[in-house]
This record gives structure tokens, sequence and C-alpha cells, in this order.
């Protein structure tokens, strides 16, 4: 959850395009040309403008005005490969932590352990060290007060090795206290998931397998508890917000599929952020409850956060005047229930978390073929959780229930038995739609199970269906 990416505006002669401002002089660009191949089409040349401080991502020279983008893994002599290179042949996590020093991007949570026994945490990248004006918006890029003042030295990134409590938790919560004398980010992920990893953990001695699956598959939501313990001290308006108000004060915040209670819950929260954001982000409010992609909606991600927290601390500086955080509460459960009957009908049972809370995940290229988008498209599932749980499933406030983010990979690693390694990925080990493995572990991953994962190159010989031999040119003789 590091930030190492920059914008910088920057002002282009008005006289020639092909100059840009810097410290009171006119530099000239550098201008590569770039061909696309287009299929079915002509190619198309385009020329990349490049200033000191990266290439030009928005807005045009000739305007005057242009956005590049300064970014760790434009720089030169990047060594990604290098540390690549270093990790497979690492014997410890002293070793691991070496081959580290030249990793650039992506700047991310980095957990090792050996078979010695150490564990360690490392929050590997080359991040930048510059002003904090640069992380909030867009600076000026013609002034040179703006500008990047070296790297994070390795020995200084933020680590944690060998805990007193014999573990490590990091679900991209935030890492550092105030003392820590660098900038790393503004935006991190909710403490949520990694207090209920923690709480899975604590007490566990031995752990075993299933001890491990089942932190994958913790789907409790703690601010699904914080908000409906709210509706304690409201009064019901009719009978059957009664029943649903006595239903989510009773329930432990459990995610499942099967349930009700989640899909509740979620449909008045999104109306309660829905009230909050109008009444804080006035004219903006649209926007925000409306865009897609991961740029705003994390933004949203941030301010729902700190609505949980002051609903925690019962701190009414974001609430409309005339309300606090029960009647707000009550009055979206009551908008929420008339929204849920209209969409899924009046009967409550069939309103389960695993009926609106899906996957739809959509290839690339299923746009542009259409007649091949169902071969395309990987299948949707119903699964658990949400985006404060560990057991992923985060959806974005334009497009209620629909995942958005999940868990790319679940993994367990056996480090006394190498071969009782576990693992497994949302589709399937092929790439190609057209493979029986393109979406074959999608429902085991739905589910939190995991496959075996070989080490031991007999057994992996032993357990395949197919396999290919690589050879060198050189080996191939005249075939």
């Amino acid at each position: 959850m590091s930030d190492y990416q920059d914008l910088y505006i920057e002002k282009f002669n008005p006289n020639n395009s092909k100059q840009y401002k810097y410290k009171d002089k006119w530099l000239d660009a550098q201008i590569m040309p770039e061909t696309i191949k287009v299929r079915g089409s002509e190619d198309r040349v385009i020329k990349i403008v490049t200033t000191i401080h990266g290439p030009v991502i928005e807005g045009q020279p000739k305007d005057g005005t242009a956005i590049t983008l300064k970014y760790t893994a434009l720089e030169p002599n990047n060594l990604n490969a290098k540390s690549i290179r270093s990790m497979l042949s690492v014997d410890n996590v002293e070793h691991m932590d070496q081959a580290m020093e030249h990793w650039v991007d992506p700047c991310n949570n980095f957990v090792f352990a050996d078979i010695g026994g150490s564990i360690r945490y490392l929050n590997r990248g080359k991040i930048p060290i510059r002003p904090e004006e640069n992380i909030w918006l867009p600076v000026p890029g013609w002034t040179g007060e703006q500008e990047w003042n070296g790297f994070i030295d390795h020995q200084d990134l933020p680590r944690i090795v060998n805990p007193h409590e014999g573990f490590i938790v990091t679900a991209n919560q935030k890492i550092v206290d105030a003392d820590y004398p660098h900038l790393l980010s503004l935006d991190y992920a909710p403490g949520y998931r990694a207090q209920l990893i923690y709480d899975q953990i604590k007490d566990l001695t031995n752990a075993t397998f299933e001890d491990m699956r089942a932190v994958h598959a913790e789907r409790h939501s703690i601010p699904a508890i914080t908000y409906c313990n709210l509706l304690n001290t409201v009064e019901s308006p009719n009978e059957i917000f009664s029943e649903i108000k006595q239903r989510l004060i009773d329930w432990d915040g459990l995610m499942d599929t099967n349930l009700i209670e989640p899909t509740i819950y979620s449909a008045m929260r999104i109306c309660l952020n829905k009230k909050l954001a109008e009444q804080n982000l006035g004219s903006l409010a649209k926007d925000a409850l409306n865009a897609a992609g991961r740029g705003i909606p994390g933004h949203m991600r941030q301010l729902e956060a700190l609505f949980v927290t002051h609903a925690q601390s019962d701190d009414r500086t974001l609430l409309p005047k005339n309300l606090d955080w029960p009647s707000i509460v009550r009055d979206s459960l009551s908008e929420a229930l008339s929204w849920l009957s209209d969409w899924l009908g009046d009967d409550i049972s069939v309103w389960t978390w695993g009926k609106v809370h899906v996957t739809r995940p959509i290839h690339t290229l299923s746009a542009a073929f259409p007649d091949l988008s169902n071969t395309l498209n990987p299948p949707s599932v119903a699964i658990g959780g949400d985006g404060d749980t560990p057991h992923a499933g985060f959806f974005g406030p334009s497009d209620p229930f629909n995942i958005m983010s999940t868990s790319v990979a679940r993994y367990f690693f056996d480090l006394s038995n190498w071969e009782d390694s576990k693992w497994i990925v949302p589709l399937g080990a092929s790439g190609h739609p057209g493979s029986k493995h393109y979406a074959d572990q999608m429902k085991l991953w739905s589910q939190t199970e995991l496959i075996p994962m070989f080490y031991d190159w007999d057994i992996v010989r032993s357990n395949s269906i197919t396999w290919q031999d690589l050879k060198p040119d050189s080996d191939r003789g005249n075939k």
C-alpha cells in the first residue's frame, strides 16, 4: 500500500510544443514514435512525449499544458529482474531480505519464512522521498520544487523480524506509526480484516492446515456488528421492520451466502453511505457514488471506513444536524427494505447473500468478440464475505453487489513438509479460454477449498496429466 507514482503538470512552449519549461528554461522533450499493430486495419503510429518527469499521459503539448507520470518502474537501471533471479537461490530469510534490495515494482507486503523457523515481513520496493503534496494532487513540473530526493534506503524500509507473538498479520492495513520518518502512503485498507485474522491466530498452538484454511474463510464483518448494534435503541415503525431489526441485532455479522442478514445489512449500509456522501460531498456525491473502476471507489472506501469509526465513537461531525447515529441507521434500514422488496420481492427468505453477491468476470476481448463472450467470460459464482472480511469480496457503490475485487490467490505452506502445501486461484491454471483448466478451480475457490501444491519433481510428474519438454534450438537438430 505504498505510493510511488506522481503526476506533474507540465508547461509547453506555445511557439514550439517540443519544448517544456523547467526552472525558467525551455528543455527539449524526448519524442519517441511507437507503432501499434491494429487487427484488420493499418498500423497506427503515435508519439510518446517524455519530460524529465516521465511520459505525457493526459493532455496535448500543443495545447500548452499536459500531465506526465513519474513512476519508479520507468526509472533507468531497473533491477527488478536481478532480485527475481536472486530470490530463486536464497537459503534463509536474511538472504531473501538482501535479495530484495534491488526490487523496484510493485511495492507490496512481502512475508517469508525459512525451514529454520525464522519469519519476516518486508515492505519491499523502491519508494521515493518527496514532498507530501506530491501524494495528494498533480504538482507543478516547471518549478523544480516538487522533485524526488532519492529513495528510502533498503535497510530503512518497514520490516518485522521474528516477532515475539510468533506470527505476522498483514492485510493491507497501515504498517507504520507516526514515528516512522518517511511518508509511505495516504491510502491503506481499513484494519478490519487484519483484526479478524489476528483474532483467529493469536491463541493457536501447533497450527494445522484446517486452522489456516479457517483464516482464509473468515467472513465476519466488524462494521456490520457496529451498525446493527445501533438498532437496539430505535423504535420500529411497523411489524416487518421490527422483525428485521431484531434479526440484525441478534446476527453475529457472518457474511455467509445462505443468510439474508448480510444482504439487508449491505443494502442498509449503501443507503447510509449515500446519505452521508450527499451530506459531506455536495455536488461531488453523484460522481463519487456512480464511479466504477479502482479510483473513486477506493476513495469512497476510505470515507466509508471513517463513517464506521465515527459511529463507533458516536462522533456526529459528519451527520446532518437533526440526526444521531441510531436515527440515520434506522432511516437507512427503512430505505433498504423498500429497495430490496422492489428488487427481490416481498419474500425475505429469498434475499440470501449468495443470490446477489456474485462474481461477474469479464474477459478483456469479450466486447470486441461478443459471439465468443460465453467462452471468454469465466463463470459467475456466489461467494461469502465482503470487502471488510478476510474472505474478500469487495463491491463498489455504483454496482451493488457485483464483486470487483477478491483474493487473487490463497496459499498454505508447510515448511516441515513442502508436499503438504496447498493453493487455489479464482479461475484456473490455464489462461486459455478453450482449456478445461481455464476456470476449473472457480467453485473450489469460492468455497475456500485448496488443492495440492507439489514440490518434489517425481511427485509432480506422477500427478501430471500432460507435460512438455522445452529445449534450446541447439538440441533440436534438424527437426
